[in-house]
């Protein structure tokens, strides 16, 4: 592993996110975690009290940037979970789940950053890792449409690397693999939560441009609803 460095992880009520925090912290990282209100999150800031900050909701007015301004004064690294339902209203209709899904972990990766940004400048070596599952990485509106920084969040980070490389920071887009790919299509695997965020933790020192996760059960690191999951 690397040394001790500033975390901020999103989307960490469960699956994926919180076990990226739980990770993080065992390894003796300072984290900091976005996500809803959890019995899981609470747990895990009560037992690593003076390694772990929990960041309100930017939907309530927060704003997380500050607070880490406040108790860090910089960030090492933005880590997103863009895959999951944490950013989405909680009273989303069953049919527009999906397209939820994709738009507000779209919009919430770009509040992040930027929020992110003045952090992640004052850093030694700076990085950022978004993780994208199939429905986040999904283009958005019409999908016959050329994909573009408007309808598709992968689009839009790719489009970001050069400025971020300009400032220093290293970007990882971590995502499925395009249907379209010319290359063979990668074997989905049966991965944990706890599985995958060990294998993201040790290649962040790697800073990788990108990396390929092919997941076999989605609701595993992803947790849907629990209307949608039991339909």
């Amino acid at each position: 592993m690397f040394d001790s460095r500033r975390l901020w992880i999103t989307g960490a009520t469960n699956g994926l996110g919180l076990a990226l925090v739980h990770q993080a912290l065992e390894n003796g990282h300072l984290v900091a975690a976005s996500g809803k209100e959890s019995r899981p999150l609470e747990t895990l800031e009560t037992r690593y009290s003076s390694h772990v900050l929990t960041l309100a909701d930017e939907r309530q007015g927060a704003e997380p940037g500050l607070a880490l301004q406040q108790a860090w004064g910089a960030l090492d690294t933005l880590l997103v979970n863009a895959g999951g339902c944490d950013h989405m209203a909680g009273d989303t209709p069953q049919s527009q789940l999906f397209e939820a899904i994709a738009r507000s972990n779209f919009e919430a990766c770009k509040q992040y950053l930027a929020q992110a940004l003045p952090l992640l400048v004052k850093s030694e070596r700076p990085q950022v890792m978004v993780v994208l599952s199939r429905h986040s990485a999904q283009q958005l509106s019409h999908p016959t449409q050329p994909a573009s920084a408007s309808n598709s969040l992968t689009h839009w980070l790719h489009e970001q690397r050069s400025a971020l490389k300009q400032l220093g920071i290293d970007l990882t887009i971590v995502a499925p693999q395009p249907l379209h790919s010319p290359l063979p299509l990668a074997i989905p695997e049966d991965w944990t939560a706890e599985q995958a965020a060990a294998q993201l933790l040790e290649r962040l020192e790697r800073r990788q441009a990108e990396l390929v996760l092919e997941v076999l059960r989605p609701d595993q690191l992803w947790p849907l609803p629990q209307q949608a999951s039991s339909t």
